[in-house]
C-alpha cells in the first residue's frame, strides 16, 4: 500500500487529462496518451547529448527505458536543447509519477566558465538542489549549463511539465509556465549561454502546481502508533489489520520499510492511525538504546525532567546482534507540539543520499535520542543491516489549561514489574477515568518487591485528594490507619512501600478536606543511584510548582528506600489552588441536581415518515447536509481503502446509482461542487 499522503493527494488534485503539450518550435511531443483521471507530476529528468544522426536512436532508447520503468508517462522533448546547432543535439526527456512524495518540487539552473567549477549540490534558501547528469550547453564551446532538481515540500510546489522558449514571449502564449531560476541571478538563464556556434537563445521553462502536502500533512494528527513483529513480511500485514480495527475515522499509514532491514532478525514494522483533533494527538516521540542484554526502562523523561514518554511496543532490533532499541511517545501537551506523520530514512552508509523529501526539509527532524536530544539512533545500530533512521513532523500546538485533579490512588505489589504494570493498568483503566502512574519501581534497585504507584484524575475539585503525607516506622504496628493534622484526618494506604525488604515500613496518607484551598493535581517520582543530585534531577527541587510529600515527624524529604540497599527515591506533589474555580465539572455542567425526568420535550412523532431528516442527502458523506470537497476526501479515503463506511455513508457515496462507490462517483461530487451539475443520478433515480 503507498502512503497515506500520497493516495490521498493523487486523488485529491484535478481529475483532468493532460494534454499534448507544443514544444517551442511548434512541435507535438512524443507524450504518451494520458488516459487516467489522476494528476501526474515530474519524477525524473534525463538528458542526453548526441550528434544529430543518432537522436532518433537515443529517443527510442528512452522510450525503452521509461516503459520498463513501468511510470505513469513520460515526454521527450521535440526540440534541440542546443538551439541553433544543426549538428549537436540535446535530447531532453522526463519520467510522471503520481505519488507527490516522489515528485520534483524546484528546479534551479546554473552556469560555470570550466568544468571543475561545476557543483554537485545547491542551496537556496535552506533547500538543498541536486545536479541532474548532462550539460545543456555540451559541444557548444560555451559555458557548462546544469539543471538542477529538489524534491523538498519547502518549495510548496509540485512540478507538472517542464518547456523551453527560444524568445521574450511565454511557453506556448501560456501564463501558467515560468522561467526557470538561474543559481543567484534574477534573470533567466540563456542555455546557450557563451556557445561560440550558435548566437540564439534559448531558456528552460515549467509548469507547477500548489504543493498541498504541507496543509494535508497538518490537517490530520498521528493518534495512536502501533507495532508488529514477526516471522516474516505478513507482520505488515496484521500491522494493517491492527490499524483498520483502530481507524478513527481519519485513515492509518505504515511505514514502508521493515525496520530490520538487511539485519536479518525479526521483521518490524510501524503503523499509526490519523485523528482531526489535535488535543488527541501524540505530543512527542523518542528513542531510546541500551546494549542487547539490557532492557529500557518502561519510562524516561526527557531532558529537563519534565516530561514522560513511555515506552511503545517491544525492540526495534529484535533478533538481531545488535543494542535494545525502543520507541517512546508522550500525550503531554506541554511540549508545545501535535505529531503528524513518522518517515525512515534508509541508506547504505551512514552519510548516503537519500531520496526522501524530509531529508532536506527543515520542517522534518530525526527523532532525538533519550540522553542525549541533540543525537540520534540508528535503528540497526549495532547490527549488520541498512542505516536506518526515523523521522518526524509536527505542528505547533498550545494545550488548554485544564483543571486537573488527583482522585484516587492505588499502590500494587508483585515480583515481576512488567506483571505488575499490567495489574495497575488494569485497575486504573476499570475506572473509566484518566490516569498515570510512577514510572519507576518504588523499590528500585533492592531485594525486595516490585511496587508501583499509579493514580486517576477528575475534573472535579470536589472529589480530589486534598493532602498526601508519608508515615514510617521500624515496626508496622506502630503505623496508625487514620491520623489527624491540623484538624484534617488522613487515612493510610494499607501497602507497605518498603515491602519485601528487610528494614522499616512507610505508608502513604491520603486527605480529603472540603474546606481545602487547594488540591493534588500530580505526583513525581525521583529516582537515582548517587544523593549527588544530577542535571535532570534537579527540577523537581527548582521548580516552583513542585513540593517534596513531607512525613508526619516533619521530614521535609523522605527516601522510600532508607535503610535498604538501592536508589534514592523520592515522592514529591504538585498542587493547586481550587478557591477560585467554579462549582462545574468540566464539561460546564453544575454538580447540583437537575430535574432530569422532565418529558415534555418527548412527545415528537417518530413515525412521521416525510421529514426532511429522514431524506437521503447523496454526497453528503460527513452528515453536515452540505457536498463539499471535505465528502470528496472521505470517499477518496474509502476507495484508497485507508478507512471504511458506515453503512449510512455508503449509500450516500454511491451517487451514481450503480450499487458502488468509486471514482466515477468521486467526479460526480467534484463535478457537483464545481457546479458543473446540479442534481446525481441517483435523486433522478430515487424521486
Amino acid at each position: 500500500m503507498k502512503k497515506v499522503l500520497s493516495i490521498i493527494l493523487a486523488l485529491m488534485m484535478a481529475c483532468t487529462s493532460l494534454a499534448v503539450v507544443a514544444s517551442a518550435d511548434g512541435e507535438e511531443d512524443n507524450q504518451q496518451e494520458q488516459q487516467e483521471t489522476v494528476q501526474k507530476y515530474v519524477k525524473e529528468i534525463n538528458i542526453k547529448p548526441c550528434r544529430d544522426s543518432r537522436v532518433e536512436k537515443v529517443k527510442n532508447d528512452y522510450v525503452e527505458y521509461y516503459e520498463s520503468k513501468n511510470v505513469a508517462g513520460y515526454v521527450i522533448r521535440d526540440i534541440n536543447v542546443n538551439y541553433g546547432n544543426d549538428d549537436d543535439y540535446i535530447v531532453f526527456s522526463y519520467s510522471y509519477t503520481t505519488d507527490p512524495a516522489e515528485a520534483i518540487t524546484g528546479l534551479l539552473v546554473n552556469s560555470y566558465s570550466s568544468r571543475i567549477k561545476t557543483k554537485e549540490y545547491l542551496t537556496v534558501d535552506g533547500v538543498e538542489y541536486t545536479k541532474v547528469y548532462g550539460d545543456l550547453n555540451d559541444n557548444q564551446g560555451g559555458d557548462y549549463v546544469h539543471v538542477y532538481t529538489t524534491t523538498s515540500h519547502q518549495t510548496e510546489k509540485l512540478i507538472t511539465d517542464i518547456g523551453f522558449r527560444t524568445s521574450d514571449s511565454l511557453f506556448d502564449g501560456d501564463e501558467s509556465w515560468e522561467d526557470t531560476p538561474a543559481y543567484e541571478s534574477d534573470s533567466p538563464l540563456n542555455l546557450n549561454k557563451g556557445s561560440r556556434k550558435t548566437n540564439k537563445a534559448i531558456y528552460m521553462t515549467f509548469n507547477s502546481i500548489l504543493d498541498t502536502v504541507s496543509s494535508e500533512i497538518k490537517s490530520t494528527y498521528i493518534a495512536k502508533i502501533f507495532m508488529s513483529t514477526g516471522d516474516s513480511s505478513a507482520a505488515r500485514d496484521q500491522l494493517e489489520e491492527t490499524l483498520i480495527e483502530n481507524d478513527m475515522g481519519c485513515g492509518y499509514e505504515v511505514l514502508n520499510y521493515d525496520l530490520n532491514q538487511g539485519a536479518k532478525g525479526k521483521h518490524i514494522y510501524i503503523g499509526y492511525v490519523f485523528t482531526k483533533d489535535a488535543t488527541e494527538a501524540v505530543n512527542g516521540v523518542m528513542l531510546a538504546s541500551v546494549k542487547n542484554s539490557e532492557q529500557n526502562e518502561r519510562f524516561i523523561y526527557n531532558e529537563n525532567n519534565t516530561i514522560k514518554y513511555e515506552r511503545l511496543g517491544g525492540n526495534l532490533n529484535e533478533g538481531t546482534a545488535g543494542d535494545t532499541i525502543n520507541l517512546y511517545v508522550t500525550y503531554d501537551g506541554s511540549t508545545g507540539k501535535a505529531l503528524n506523520r513518522l518517515g525512515v530514512q534508509v541508506g547504505r552508509t551512514n552519510s548516503s543520499k537519500v531520496q526522501y523529501s524530509f531529508v532536506n526539509d527543515e520542517r522534518w527532524h530525526q527523532v532525538s535520542k533519550y540522553g542525549d536530544e541533540k543525537d540520534t539512533i540508528d535503528l540497526n545500530d549495532g547490527a549488520n543491516g541498512e542505516f536506518m533512521y526515523l523521522w518526524d513532523f509536527y505542528s505547533d500546538y498550545t494545550a488548554e489549561e485544564d483543571h486537573k485533579f488527583i482522585k484516587d490512588i492505588y499502590v500494587k505489589v508483585g515480583a515481576d514489574i512488567e506483571e505488575v504494570y499490567k495489574e495497575m493498568d488494569a485497575v486504573l483503566s476499570r475506572t473509566g477515568l484518566e490516569y498515570d502512574y510512577s514510572p519507576f519501581d518504588l523499590n528500585k534497585g533492592t531485594d525486595g518487591s516490585v511496587i508501583i504507584m499509579g493514580w486517576t484524575f477528575t475534573d472535579n475539585a470536589k472529589e480530589a485528594i486534598t493532602g498526601v503525607m508519608l508515615n514510617h516506622s521500624s515496626k508496622d504496628e506502630t503505623l496508625q490507619d487514620e491520623l489527624e493534622v491540623n484538624d484534617v484526618k488522613f487515612t493510610k494506604i494499607p501497602v507497605n512501600l518498603k515491602e519485601g525488604n528487610e528494614k522499616g515500613f512507610v505508608y502513604l496518607y491520603t486527605a480529603r478536606d472540603k474546606n481545602a484551598e487547594s488540591a493534588l493535581t500530580d505526583l513525581g517520582i525521583e529516582a537515582y543511584d548517587s544523593k549527588i543530585f544530577t542535571k535532570n534531577i534537579k527540577y523537581f527541587a527548582d521548580s516552583d510548582k513542585w513540593t517534596p510529600v513531607s512525613t508526619f515527624t516533619n521530614e521535609l524529604k523522605y527516601d522510600l528506600n532508607d535503610g535498604n540497599r538501592g536508589y534514592y527515591i523520592f515522592l514529591w506533589k504538585e498542587m493547586k489552588s481550587v478557591l477560585n474555580l467554579d462549582d462545574t465539572d468540566s464539561d460546564g455542567k453544575d454538580d447540583t441536581d437537575s430535574n432530569s425526568d422532565d418529558d415534555s420535550d418527548k412527545n415528537t412523532d417518530s413515525d412521521d415518515k416525510n421529514t426532511d431528516s429522514d431524506k437521503v442527502v447523496y454526497g453528503d458523506v460527513t452528515g453536515d447536509g452540505k457536498v463539499t470537497m471535505e465528502d470528496v476526501t472521505s470517499i477518496q479515503r474509502v476507495v484508497a481503502k485507508l478507512s471504511t463506511f458506515k453503512p449510512s455513508q455508503k449509500e450516500k457515496a454511491d451517487v451514481t446509482d450503480d450499487g458502488k462507490v468509486n471514482m466515477e462517483d468521486i467526479t460526480y461530487i467534484q463535478r457537483y461542487v464545481a457546479k458543473l451539475v446540479t442534481k446525481f443520478p441517483a435523486d433522478k433515480a430515487k424521486r
